[in-house]
């Protein structure tokens, strides 16, 4: 029989058998209601003019963030003018890439160039300007000066990632940088006449190469070795002037920056990844040496002027003053890049008075470079990063961007962010992640190092922190009810009740392996599922946790198959809201969707399929109906129905979004987009 009773774990509905045994019942949470949500408030008339594009889908009422100068993929490659007054950047991580122009002193794009051309699969980077203002790519020369941009020539051999050129324009030296197979990298010598580019000579086994500012001798850096070798051009077969003693620490380009390069005709800067040195050629020993503050630091580049400008990783950009035989710090710009990845360019002018740089999340920024007092031009707003957010209620949470290293808590009746929580100084600087609102939407938590605070949305208050000698293998959940939170830390399930302030821990349980993520199955915080991976191996598991009496005990595990394991962004996974139903996305094209029902204490795998897909899968939603999965993936989001096996609706965007989730009131679609915007679809609206 089913009574009311009260229960020591939390919650009142439950199953009694003839013997008083008393077992929980799942408690499915209320059904969304009809009629009006916050959501309903959303008026895409209110959307800026600036923030919309005709691309965009009808079902569009919100955009919180901006799109000024972000795209919706990486930005690298950047290449400067010889005048300094555009830049060129690659843009994209997958079909369709193309190059942007961009205007440096409005900071304004100029143009979009589509390749690859003729058929061929390269993706087109551009690779530098002629001293004319002619753009390259690895597939053409452009006039960018008019309206339009006009290809004048196509090469029948694809240039290299990296070219540089004489003052007379007349020779180019091509290369590809570490990126290639030192065993298959090289540096070329080409003649250029007219629209004819013809190769001169050849440098095997080479991955970088410089030119003196006169154009009279260039530098060669072996790809095996890291020598330094200098060769005249004055002859036809360059000729062999001298080398720099070895080992010099070079080690060949990367994407997003040289280790060798002329400062002047008888002077260049070799960087290491961690030091810069200052040699004169023909000297034993470098005049200047200079320690780099990070070991992913890389050079960026030199300006006509003698500036040196480096990449530090977890500072910025550096420039260096290299005149006088010495190297000293001109200016610092901090673009707030934790990690080198993030930052993947940098071009100061020749001037030296402006740095562009690019960014993993498809921002351009530009900056005026002062000394100390170096400042970003017209800042770009903070908003979220990655796409990744939180959604409860009336409320969304996220992580801020690159820079503004914090979180954002926003009410989705009026999208503007209410404010930045209490983050005990992460808008210096510091890390933050682990971000997830309760199930109410009215109280959050997030970790930061090893420490993990809650807190409550309506004045941003964190009420409570705890520490613990490591941090978080998992970002934690809340139980449907609200009234536990689970995390596992150093090998340990904790569940606290946070209904005590502050909050209790009241059970734990050892788990050697790491959890990567953890849902309550149960409203009352009675089951738990967790997604087990061997740090050792590419295994990976599904286990339910039992939490009573005080306890957390395993009760079962079975293994997901490889084709689902985690992608870049971490597993992509959603439990439907009355916990019932999990869904697991594949990371590899073909499989699709593995829908297990958790309501036992064994996973059972309900269906698995493609349903229609048909793509990479970055993000799934379950909504509560357990029949309908909103998706990300290939450029699109749409609805998929489990049942019927496929696609409902569909929409394309610009590229994949991060994340998916859909409003409790089941008729808003929200997408967490690369380029930090997120986007509210109604789904009642036009089809």
């Amino acid at each position: 029989m089913v009574a009311e009773v009260p229960l020591p774990e939390g919650g009142s509905v439950a199953k009694v058998d003839g013997k008083g045994k008393v077992t929980p019942l799942v408690v499915p949470p209320p059904a969304p209601v009809a009629g009006r949500s916050p959501f309903d408030a959303l008026d895409p008339a209110r959307i800026p003019a600036a923030e919309r594009f005709p691309w965009q889908p009808k079902e569009l009422v919100a955009v919180l963030g901006e799109h000024r100068q972000r795209y919706w993929a990486p930005t690298r490659y950047l290449r400067v003018s010889p005048d300094g007054k555009q830049i060129a950047a690659f843009v994209g991580d997958r079909k369709p890439t193309f190059t942007a122009v961009w205007d440096v002193p409005t900071q304004r794009e100029l143009h979009r160039i589509q390749d690859p051309l003729d058929g061929r699969a390269l993706d087109g980077y551009p690779v530098g300007f002629m001293p004319d203002g002619k753009l390259v790519t690895q597939l053409a020369v452009w006039d960018i000066s008019g309206r339009e941009p006009r290809r004048l020539s196509t090469f029948k051999q694809s240039i290299g990632r990296w070219a540089c050129f004489t003052p007379d324009g007349r020779t180019a030296v091509d290369w590809d940088g570490a990126n290639g197979d030192a065993r298959t990298g090289q540096v070329r010598i080409w003649d250029i006449g007219g629209d004819a580019w013809t190769v001169r000579h050849t440098f095997p086994e080479s991955v970088e190469a410089a030119l003196s500012p006169n154009g009279s001798t260039v530098a060669v850096v072996a790809a095996k070795t890291g020598r330094v070798t200098f060769f005249s051009l004055a002859e036809r077969v360059p000729r062999p002037v001298g080398e720099l003693p070895t080992p010099t620490g070079v080690r060949g380009a990367f994407d997003y920056g040289m280790t060798v390069a002329f400062v002047a005709n008888d002077r260049l800067v070799t960087t290491d990844g961690t030091t810069l040195r200052l040699w004169t050629l023909g000297g034993p020993q470098p005049v200047a040496v200079v320690e780099a503050k990070s070991s992913d630091s890389g050079l960026a580049g030199v300006t006509a002027t003698g500036k040196v400008y480096c990449y530090t990783g977890n500072v910025g950009v550096q420039v260096w003053d290299s005149s006088d035989d010495k190297l000293t710090l001109a200016a610092s710009v901090n673009t707030g890049d934790r990690h080198a990845s993030n930052l993947t360019g940098a071009q100061l002018t020749p001037d030296g008075k402006c740095l562009v740089t690019t960014h993993i999340n498809g921002a351009l920024r530009f900056w005026d470079v002062a000394g100390k007092a170096s400042t970003e031009r017209q800042p770009l707003a903070i908003q979220p990063f990655g796409g990744r957010f939180s959604l409860a209620g009336r409320h969304l949470l996220n992580r801020t961007e690159t820079g503004h290293w914090g979180i954002q808590i926003w009410d989705m009746g009026n999208p503007t962010p209410l404010a930045v929580p209490d983050t005990d100084g992460l808008l210096a600087g510091a890390d933050v992640g682990g971000h997830v609102l309760s199930p109410d939407g009215e109280r959050f938590h997030y970790w930061r190092g090893g420490s993990l605070s809650l807190g409550r949305i309506r004045d941003g208050k964190v009420t409570s922190t705890h520490r613990f000698p490591h941090a978080a293998d998992s970002e934690g959940a809340w139980s449907g009810d609200g009234k536990r939170f689970a995390v596992l830390v150093a090998e340990n399930l904790l569940v606290y009740d946070v209904t005590a302030d502050p909050p209790r821990l009241t059970g734990e349980a050892h788990c050697p392996l790491h959890v990567a993520t953890l849902d309550f199955t149960r409203t009352d915080g009675s089951r738990l599922v967790a997604r087990l991976a061997d740090r050792k191996t590419p295994d990976e598991s599904l286990a339910t946790f039992a939490v009573e009496n005080g306890m957390v005990r395993e009760v079962s595990r079975v293994a997901i198959p490889p084709a689902f394991g985690p992608n870049l962004y971490g597993p992509v996974q959603s439990l439907s809201p009355d916990g019932t139903t999990l869904v697991l996305a594949a990371t590899k094209v073909g499989p699709g969707l593995r829908v297990y029902d958790v309501t036992g204490d064994t996973p059972r795998v309900r269906a698995e399929g493609d349903f229609g897909i048909g793509g990479y899968i970055l993000s799934v939603h379950l909504m509560a109906d357990n029949r309908t999965v909103a998706f990300a993936s290939n450029g699109r989001v749409g609805l998929l129905d489990l049942e019927k096996r496929r696609v409902l609706r569909a929409w394309d965007l610009p590229d994949t979004p991060r994340q998916v989730a859909v409003s409790a009131d089941g008729r808003h679609l929200v997408t967490g987009n690369p380029n930090g915007t997120i986007y509210v679809l109604r789904l009642d609206g036009p089809r």
